[in-house]
């Protein structure tokens, strides 16, 4: 079992380059039979993680994803159904913030016009 605890403030971060060699360090040390736990800042290793089990490349009992002491488990489809606030979700709301001020000042400037 793999644990990916995710720390926002105080894990490792790893650049966007970075995320498919740092998975495959972790699947190396998967198969000693030692508890492997490792805890990022970044959201990229939760998303390919995700990605690895819809692909088959593991199962989705291999892995679980730990935010504030509460385990969060991915299906086969690398769905997350229970999504807690907080957990790996700053570039989805950076996005709808983005798309909301881009409404209001597209709406602001047809005012204008």
């Amino acid at each position: 079992m793999i644990t990916f605890i995710y720390n926002p403030t105080g894990g490792r971060a790893i650049p966007d380059g970075q995320v498919e060699n740092e998975w495959n360090k972790i699947m190396r040390l998967k198969d000693s039979d030692l508890p492997l736990m490792t805890e990022y800042s970044t959201e990229n290793i939760f998303t390919y993680a995700r990605f690895q089990v819809v692909a088959g490349h593991i199962f989705d009992d291999e892995i679980v994803f730990v935010f504030e002491g509460k385990e969060i488990r991915v299906n086969r489809f690398g769905a997350i159904t229970e999504w807690p606030e907080g957990f790996c979700d700053s570039v989805i709301r950076m996005c709808e913030d983005i798309m909301t001020l881009a409404m209001k000042k597209r709406k602001q400037e047809k005012e204008h016009e």
